[in-house]
């Protein structure tokens, strides 16, 4: 009997033992993973890749060993880029799934849908939601005058207003590079761009071609386009007779930008240096090269071979490369590095609070830093935006303007900081602070060179910069 007891103590014993072994040495995962759902248009390339950008970061984290030891379950759904579809699915998301946060991959108009849809289920069914890359004015209005109603929304990502000030400092910087002094000014109809026509007071700015007109530049045509449309080339016509030497298009992706490409290389207006923010995953093969000389905001097919990829804070390149490993074509694009990076944000305050206290959540969000693919994100506490609290001082932009025109093209980045620093202002369009946009161009046989940080520019292709359009095509 005795040899029977010490058996079982034995068999006890090394049970517990590995037990023990199992439970300290192998990541351990609750039964209820963190459940996080992503709303994008799968039809369309930007939100495609907006989808891809959210399980890349899903799966690294999963990797990792999970957030506190749980994995995340990603659902995904398809908006269509229609509003009734994405409110119904961010409805299902949060009632049906419960999810813990919901990734909105849109523009503006359906992003305000969503937002308004979660502020309803809310108070019944505390959730985050955070929003990829719109930056409609009205999502960071609502959060600073209704806190309550509308803190769940996490924005690490500019505002309106924001971008109407990297609007007026990039195209001032490239109209520069053009040697351009005549310029147009295209717009959608569109709440993200509604700052460039009539400014926001509020905020502390004048409409866009005011602070053009402020150092010397002549605006010598304006157009609002609708949202989606097809046909350019009377727009393009009408640039040409106007005697503009440079074209800001303020397009989403919602245009068709492929078709933009074209007529733009067959109209009146091809040798007028164009920038148009609307870009998209295989823009050159797509368009079949007629985007040779186009410039854009976040190179959209950067990192795919033959372009290498760049760094900016230290999670640009991983990403890039990352990416195009998994997916065959680059996530440089807006929508797609906002994506990955709420991802990342949400991961970051979650293991701060240590667990899923959804207000806790809150308060962790509006004090954090985290480091993403597009600069470091910080958000202010009032309206849950990147940026700091408007409107912004007397005399900033101008000075900001002043040093893109003026100074030596190597010194503009540290110029600009000391005008922010002057201002008592983060400054904002130069990382590491907020995210960056590194502008691009396209030249022979796809290749995409950055023309703007210059820190950029020297990792990326020192030694290349702006070619025109007509030289482009002559060579």
């Amino acid at each position: 009997m005795q040899a029977i007891i010490l058996a079982v103590v034995i068999v006890i014993a090394a049970v517990g033992t590995a037990v023990y072994y199992y439970m300290t040495m192998t990541p351990q995962y609750t039964a209820e993973p963190i459940k996080i759902g992503v709303i994008a248009n799968a039809g369309w390339p930007v939100g495609l890749s907006g989808i891809h950008a959210v399980q890349l970061a899903v799966d690294e984290i999963n990797g990792a060993g999970g957030i506190l030891g749980r994995n995340i379950t990603l659902i995904v759904e398809d908006s269509k880029g229609e509003v009734p579809t994405a409110t119904a699915a961010y409805k299902k998301l949060v009632v049906t799934d419960r999810v813990a946060m919901v990734v909105v991959v849109e523009g503006g108009t359906v992003t305000l849908a969503c937002m308004e849809t979660g502020a309803g289920l809310y108070p019944e069914y505390p959730h985050l939601m955070f929003n990829a890359g719109a930056s409609a004015e009205p999502i960071a209005t609502n959060i600073k005058e209704n806190y309550n109603k509308y803190k769940f929304t996490i924005n690490p990502y500019q505002s309106g207003p924001d971008r109407l000030m990297n609007a007026v400092l990039m195209n001032t910087l490239l109209a520069r590079l053009a040697g351009a002094k005549k310029i147009a000014i295209i717009g959608e109809d569109l709440l993200d761009y509604a700052p460039y026509w009539e400014g926001w007071p509020a905020y502390g700015y004048r409409p866009y071609a005011d602070y053009l007109k402020d150092v010397g530049f002549e605006v010598v045509y304006t157009s609002k386009i609708a949202v989606g449309e097809k046909n350019f080339l009377p727009i393009f016509e009408a640039i040409a007779a106007s005697g503009a030497e440079y074209i800001d298009f303020a397009m989403s992706a919602y245009s068709d930008f492929y078709t933009l490409a074209k007529q733009w290389a067959v109209s009146a207006a091809k040798d007028i240096p164009i920038f148009h923010s609307g870009v998209s995953p295989k823009y050159w093969e797509t368009t079949g090269g007629a985007c040779l000389g186009m410039i854009g905001w976040w190179p959209s097919d950067f990192g795919a071979p033959p372009n290498p990829s760049y760094e900016v804070v230290g999670k640009t390149k991983k990403y890039i490369t990352a990416f195009y490993e998994r997916y065959g074509y680059a996530g440089s694009n807006w929508l797609a590095e906002g994506a990955y990076d709420d991802v990342l944000f949400f991961a970051e305050i979650v293991k701060a609070v240590g667990k899923l206290d959804v207000e806790s959540l809150i308060k962790k969000a509006e004090e954090i830093e985290v480091e993403g693919v597009r600069g470091l994100m910080k958000i202010n506490p009032k309206d849950h935006t990147t940026h700091e609290t408007y409107p912004v001082p007397g005399g900033f932009i101008e000075d900001m303007i002043k040093v893109i025109v003026e100074a030596p093209f190597d010194e503009i980045t540290p110029r600009m900081r000391q005008v922010a620093e002057k201002y008592g202002r983060y400054p904002y369009f130069i990382y590491p602070i907020s995210p960056v946009a590194p502008l691009s161009q396209w030249q022979k046989n796809g290749s995409l060179v950055i023309l703007f940080p210059p820190e950029v520019v020297n990792q990326s292709n020192p030694g290349k910069g702006y070619i025109s359009p007509a030289e482009l095509r002559a060579g």
